[in-house]
């Protein structure tokens, strides 16, 4: 978030209050909807994996914009955040089979599997 808003800072522009509560709106609801599911933890992991894969796009876009919109001191900024978002993903990955494992021996053993 802090890259972000120095992106934004030197190109005379600020974050806007808006699109943030939206984001914050849609991370609880979709938490919320996850946590109504019986497979929860499945549900969870699936999104977490699915919003770390769209990160990654959207940082290669911004990365490949940051030149032709005038703002090419950004990419290095922009590369510290995908590089953090590609780690991310790939421990995401790493751990979703062993997830998935685990809520099948539980639910196998008729305990509850869920947050």
């Amino acid at each position: 978030m802090d890259r972000a808003e120095k992106i934004l800072s030197d190109m005379g522009e600020s974050a806007s209050g808006t699109k943030d509560s939206m984001f914050s709106a849609l991370g609880a609801m979709s938490g919320a909807m996850a946590g109504a599911w019986k497979d929860d933890i499945l549900q969870s992991s699936m999104l977490t994996y699915g919003i770390a894969s769209y990160e990654i796009a959207l940082y290669e876009s911004l990365i490949a914009l940051a030149g032709p919109a005038g703002a090419p001191q950004a990419k290095g900024l922009l590369e510290e955040s995908l590089s953090e978002e590609r780690a991310m993903a790939d421990w995401l990955h790493e751990h979703l089979k062993p997830t998935l494992d685990r809520y099948l021996q539980l639910t196998a053993e008729g305990k509850k599997a869920a947050h």
